[in-house]
């Protein structure tokens, strides 16, 4: 079956819109062609659409010594002939964009379901899976508090005042994007911020601030029914994503049982397992990443087993899935989404890092070194690179 892989970075902000007419933002767009390629490294017989010139001398090289096939079309009528669509994440803005560029409405989800989708999305999701959690997890010691709807702005303003150091969320978006940290009292802007999110989507979300020692998150695959993909341990920035630890999941519950014990993070799998079949898979089948955290208090570890449901691919799962697929068990690395806007800085970095970490390959598996898994030009501001030691 041949399946058109379509990188939609900007689902999130799409997702905000529903089902209004959007654009996205030059930004997103330019990150989407500049990062096309990634799912080629991610599923089995994947064709992508680009419209980018020839593909770099070193990309193909990478390819050919791991095996990966690069099937590209740079036409909707060839991209309109695949048997499947897998986008980053469904949408009525990119199901609208598909259907003029005649792709079948057969390969997409309905209106409805789309909808349903974005209802699902909404971070109330995460409200929910806490509380359900919590029910089932009665004997934590420590019950981190679900994240609490507000429709008004004197809800927020009481909200503040009553915790103190708290975050602020819009009811959608990711990566860290459509957040504030609160500390203490709102000023002017935070205030008109969050008064605008309430305007346009109903609510803003309120969370209290956690000391985060070790972001990571558990992926599901709902193809079916729930089942577990694997761990992803990442790190961020005042909340936006930097880079995902290229680690087995074995090594990645050893380095979390040095806060959590691990029958805590085995019981908390379990159930979401459980809420994931109960109110979501019979909407959606796909990629959902829960995303968690690890946080000190009065001296002690703590988890937060939900924070943020993405109904969608994330960085964290494909790096998981580049692990699995492609590196050889054991060994150690970063994979980063790379931005740098100045024309040819990316492309010198590219070319510097590949002189200075050659990449080893053994039994068609990388035991260490640096690659690009996206292709590198002149005017490339975006790639997600790797290594591996």
């Amino acid at each position: 079956m041949s399946q058109l892989c379509i990188f939609n970075p900007d689902h999130d902000l799409a997702l905000a819109h529903g089902a209004n007419h959007y654009v996205s933002p030059a930004s997103a767009m330019k990150f989407a062609a500049d990062v096309a390629l990634l799912p080629l490294w991610l599923f089995d017989d994947a064709r992508v659409f680009t419209t980018a010139p020839s593909l770099p001398d070193a990309f193909r090289n990478t390819a050919a010594r791991l095996s990966v096939p690069l099937q590209v079309v740079a036409s909707w009528h060839e991209a309109a002939q695949c048997d499947r669509i897998l986008p980053w994440g469904w949408n009525h803005n990119l199901a609208r964009s598909l259907q003029k560029n005649g792709v079948a409405t057969a390969l997409m989800p309905t209106d409805q379901q789309l909808e349903k989708i974005r209802e699902l999305s909404h971070r109330r999701l995460s409200r929910q899976a806490m509380q359900f959690l919590q029910e089932r997890l009665s004997d934590t010691a420590e019950r981190p508090l679900p994240a609490t709807e507000l429709t008004t702005i004197e809800e927020v303003e009481h909200f503040v005042a009553q915790h103190g150091e708290v975050v602020l969320k819009m009811p959608w978006s990711g990566s860290g994007r459509g957040l504030r940290l609160i500390k203490g009292t709102m000023t002017t802007h935070q205030r008109g911020w969050a008064a605008q999110s309430i305007r346009k989507y109903g609510c803003v979300m309120g969370e209290l601030y956690y000391a985060v020692v070790q972001d990571f998150a558990i992926e599901f695959d709902l193809s079916q029914s729930s089942s577990f993909c694997g761990y992803s341990l990442f790190t961020t920035r005042h909340g936006v994503y930097q880079e995902n630890l290229l680690l087995s999941d074995s090594m990645i519950e050893e380095r979390l049982s040095a806060y959590v014990k691990l029958p805590l993070i085995h019981a908390v799998r379990e159930a979401l397992e459980e809420f994931l079949d109960l109110h979501v898979a019979p909407y959606y089948q796909g990629i959902v990443g829960v995303d968690m955290f690890v946080y000190q208090k009065d001296g002690e570890y703590y988890l937060h087993p939900a924070v943020e449901l993405n109904l969608r691919l994330t960085m964290g799962w494909a790096a998981h899935q580049f692990y699995r697929r492609y590196v050889r068990e054991g060994s150690v690395g970063r994979w980063r989404l790379r931005y740098l806007p100045d024309e040819n800085a990316l492309l010198e970095e590219d070319a510097a890092l590949r002189a200075r970490y050659p990449l080893r390959v053994e039994q068609g598996r990388v035991v260490a070194g640096y690659l690009s898994l996206t292709p590198v030009y002149v005017g490339t501001e975006y790639a997600v690179q790797c290594w591996l030691s």
